[in-house]
């Protein structure tokens, strides 16, 4: 990663906290673990305690809403938010699926997010992801994300961190809380190395 990543994302995460999206989007650093093939949508099914994401195809656009996007640039040059991942409506909370609503029409919040992230120069490093994983994570515990490559199946657990002492872990996910006048990144969403 770019090593003023960290501030940067600092200063991306005044812009969701500016606009009161804290509870609503976290930041994510754009990365790929398997090649998806022509047809195929990255689809999330969560369950009580985990969660997992794998390739499928003919998928139903009632069924899933978007939860990861990638700013890009549309054939005319015009700057898109193109959704990356999806998750299944059936497994999500209400709240989720109204987080993904109120992004869609924060375009105050998706202007500022979008030009700052290309001032930065930091399009292709960090995305944006709804908050929609309810998983109760406690002070000793982190989210995990593991990857099966036969299956080409993202898996997402929390583990203890004391499990995790010799794993070199690589944080993907950022939300944001405000202690005192100072502006905390929290790393919610963890990635082994490999």
């Amino acid at each position: 990663m770019n090593k003023n990543a960290d501030r940067y994302l600092i200063e991306l995460g005044e812009i969701v906290y500016r606009h009161d999206m804290q509870n609503v989007v976290g930041i994510t650093m754009a990365h790929r673990h398997f090649k998806i093939k022509e047809g195929e949508q990255l689809v999330e099914e969560i369950k009580q305690y985990s969660s997992e994401i794998k390739p499928l195809t003919n998928v139903s656009d009632d069924g899933v809403i978007p939860f990861t996007w990638k700013l890009s640039r549309g054939k005319n040059g015009d700057l898109l938010w193109f959704p990356l991942e999806f998750v299944q409506v059936d497994t999500v909370s209400e709240d989720s699926i109204n987080n993904e609503l109120i992004l869609r029409d924060s375009y105050d919040f998706l202007n500022e997010f979008s030009n700052t992230l290309v001032e930065l120069g930091m399009e292709d490093v960090f995305g944006l992801c709804i908050v929609h994983r309810e998983f109760n994570v406690l002070q000793n515990e982190i989210l995990v994300e593991t990857l099966e490559e036969k299956s080409r199946t993202l898996f997402f657990n929390v583990k203890s961190k004391s499990e995790l002492t010799d794993t070199t872990l690589i944080p993907t996910f950022w939300c944001f809380d405000k202690k005192g006048n100072m502006l905390e990144a929290e790393a919610w969403k963890h990635c082994i190395g490999h």
